[in-house]
């Protein structure tokens, strides 16, 4: 990066951030229909979450955190909203991953998302 902007700030756990986690979700998506809500499993996965961060690299930043009300921890500091349109969405079963593409194939900053076995996604934007 070349500008000065820093990518790590602290941030204060409250005791809402420990509301509303749930001890385990079911894989089995009929299951997770009746729950009344999927939420989180664990404060940690919750602020990775919120700050678009992977789990294991807040737990990296904060190695001796217990993610625990009035703990201060190391999160990114997401960038804003990107602002665009997309003509296609491609998926690559392969590598488990889709990839927005804007005109003329230029792809799209990357979004992963895990890609269950037999599922195909297509869409198609003029």
């Amino acid at each position: 990066m070349t500008d000065e902007v820093p990518a790590v700030q602290a941030y204060a756990i409250s005791a809402d951030d420990g509301k509303d986690i749930v001890e385990s979700i079911p894989k089995d998506y009929a299951e997770q229909a009746k729950m009344k809500r999927l939420g989180y499993t664990s404060v940690a996965e919750k602020l990775a979450e919120r700050f678009h961060m992977d789990i294991s690299l807040l737990k990296a930043l904060n190695p001796t955190v217990a993610f625990k009300a009035d703990e201060t921890v190391a999160v990114a500091i997401p960038g804003g909203p990107k602002i665009g349109s997309v003509t296609r969405i491609e998926v690559r079963r392969k590598w488990r991953r889709r990839s927005p593409l804007r005109k003329m194939d230029r792809c799209s900053p990357f979004i992963p998302r895990p890609l269950a076995a037999g599922h195909a996604l297509a869409v198609r934007h003029a």
